[in-house]
């Protein structure tokens, strides 16, 4: 009887956990090398700057980007890629909530306009 008992408390308490969020919880502080990568591909002056070199739905406009830059300055810990690469390979861990930035394809506006931004909030971007 004390077994089924203890066996039933058991699953109670695994379900608890299971179902609060806990274990993913845990999970993600167990990962200690882990990263978010963000990658964009365009950052253009404003949301209705015609870009003829890029699908408009690929472009953030510079002051959405620089909201997200401030944020994630705020509630993140902005490391550069080579900080994931060298993390991951020499096995270290990386800060809490670390995020990446990344730009695909190296268009003009990505130093015109997001480096300056990037570089206000002092976070590296891969280009």
């Amino acid at each position: 009887m004390a077994s089924y008992a203890r066996a039933r408390i058991s699953d109670a308490v695994t379900r608890g956990l299971h179902y609060s969020g806990a274990f993913a919880a845990s999970r993600q502080l167990l990962r200690r090398t882990s990263a978010v990568i963000l990658r964009y591909h365009s950052v253009c002056e404003d949301a209705g700057s015609p870009l003829s070199y890029i699908d408009p739905g690929l472009s953030v406009p510079l002051e959405a980007f620089d909201r997200q830059m401030k944020f994630l300055r705020e509630r993140y810990a902005p490391v550069s890629l080579d900080d994931v690469v060298e993390a991951v390979v020499d096995g270290r861990p990386l800060p809490h909530l670390a995020v990446a930035v990344t730009f695909d394809d190296g268009y003009l506006d990505n130093h015109q306009y997001a480096f300056p931004v990037l570089k206000k909030y002092g976070i590296a971007g891969a280009f």
